[in-house]
């Protein structure tokens, strides 16, 4: 079993989280989406138009990218967190994920008291929640919070992932910020 040690990117004053499924290899090495080849800061940076998340220089110091990226999150009221607590995993290939035990997602709930919905950072994430809200969830009223939270499936965004090439960085984008309307 390999453990996911990233903790929830989440505040009092979160207004969405995206949960996403298991960190990549790269990312269980350092912080959230940390592959340079994933997409998901070049989305966030340009419907945000904020390059300060960017890794634009191949020296660029880890922990201050992280920090950018951590104040980036914070001020735009946008939590991180994934589905998958630990599991058994071939490099960082969804498809493999074996024996998932899943993150406590109903914390949100306390945690989180003005969160407005939940997005899911691929079709994967969503599955291994309902998976999750069948296995995990015997108090109704948190069921239907979360039921509620995740707009019956409409929050799905297309995984920024390499491995996702059925479309381009523009149509992401695009779909990316749909979802992520809240905020205009």
């Amino acid at each position: 079993m390999i453990k996911n040690n990233l903790r929830p990117i989440i505040y009092k004053d979160t207004k969405i989280v995206i949960l996403g499924t298991f960190p990549s290899v790269k990312s269980r090495e350092a912080w959230y989406y940390h592959n340079p080849k994933n997409q998901f800061w070049t989305i966030m940076s340009f419907i945000f138009n904020d390059k300060s998340i960017l890794n634009t220089n191949e020296y660029c110091n880890n922990a201050d990218l992280i920090n950018s990226r951590k104040i980036f999150l914070k001020n735009k009221q946008i939590g991180l967190w994934d589905m998958i607590e630990s599991c058994e995993i071939d490099a960082s290939r969804d498809n493999s994920i074996k024996n998932p035990k899943y993150n406590n997602i109903a914390v949100l709930m306390k945690k989180c008291p003005n969160l407005k919905y939940i997005a899911f950072s691929s079709q994967k994430a969503f599955l291994y929640y309902k998976d999750y809200l069948k296995k995990s969830i015997k108090d109704k009223n948190i069921e239907l919070w979360l039921k509620h939270m995740a707009n019956n499936g409409e929050n799905i965004l297309p995984s920024p992932s390499p491995a996702n090439a059925r479309l381009n960085l523009k149509e992401k984008i695009c779909k990316w910020k749909n979802i992520l309307q809240i905020f205009e």
